[in-house]
């Protein structure tokens, strides 16, 4: 049996309570880019060629960056304000 879909929202009215992703739900796809990081930093052929490359400038500084950044998180700022 074919599932029927349901008639399409209208436009201007509220969202259907309880509709969407719960907050604090992570997208399915990061969920699944940050294993892939883990396991490629983890690896060390991966992190051999991957710094034979940028030793010989094949790839952007911004690409480890990156790649750490889906690892470890953005790194916090503090600001120390005195009056």
């Amino acid at each position: 049996m074919a599932r029927t879909l349901p008639p399409p929202h209208p436009r201007g009215t509220p969202k259907t309570p309880g509709s969407g992703r719960k907050k604090g739900t992570p997208n399915r796809k990061t969920l699944e880019l940050r294993e892939l990081m883990a396991l490629l930093v983890n690896d060390v052929d991966y992190q051999y060629r991957f710094r034979q490359d940028f030793i010989k400038r094949r790839l952007h500084p911004s690409t480890e960056l990156t790649v750490w950044t889906f690892i470890l998180g953005k790194p916090t700022t503090t600001v120390e304000m005195t009056a």
